[in-house]
């Protein structure tokens, strides 16, 4: 991956933009998933998380809530096989209250994909796991 342009120029986006078409492609989804995907990224660039893994966060995210089915192994797998790496989807953050970058983009997200109960679906799991603010405060 050396050939990738200058962060934050247009052939950088382009880059990135193309590797989420290709593993959209690569892994079935429609065309709106890819260009929600896309948008997602683009929205989401400035978390914690690399432009590359970022992008595959955005993939799963718009796959899941379009309901098109694919499992976080089903992920790795497709990053893998592409890019010879597999790629963590979605880690926990335990340095941030917030513990996964998508709590910040909740609405853009619905407006995505507009459908509460698939989000809450979608993010179910996660409600009980918030880190509690005190567990960074040092004594």
């Amino acid at each position: 991956m050396s050939d990738i342009p200058k962060a934050g120029t247009i052939a950088w986006y382009e880059y990135y933009a193309e590797k989420l078409n290709e593993l959209g492609d690569h892994m079935g989804m429609p065309d709106e998933v890819i260009v929600n995907a896309i948008e997602l990224w683009e929205e989401a660039i400035g978390t914690s998380r690399s432009p590359l893994p970022l992008a595959v966060d955005c993939m799963y995210i718009c796959a899941k809530l379009s309901g098109n089915r694919i499992s976080i192994k089903a992920m790795k797998r497709n990053t893998k096989e592409l890019w010879d790496k597999r790629i963590e989807v979605l880690p926990l953050d335990r340095r941030r209250n917030e513990r996964r970058w998508v709590w910040k983009f909740k609405d853009f997200i619905l407006d995505l994909y507009p459908d509460e109960a698939a989000w809450e679906d979608f993010t179910e799991a996660w409600h009980d796991r918030i880190v509690d603010p005190e567990y960074f405060n040092e004594e």
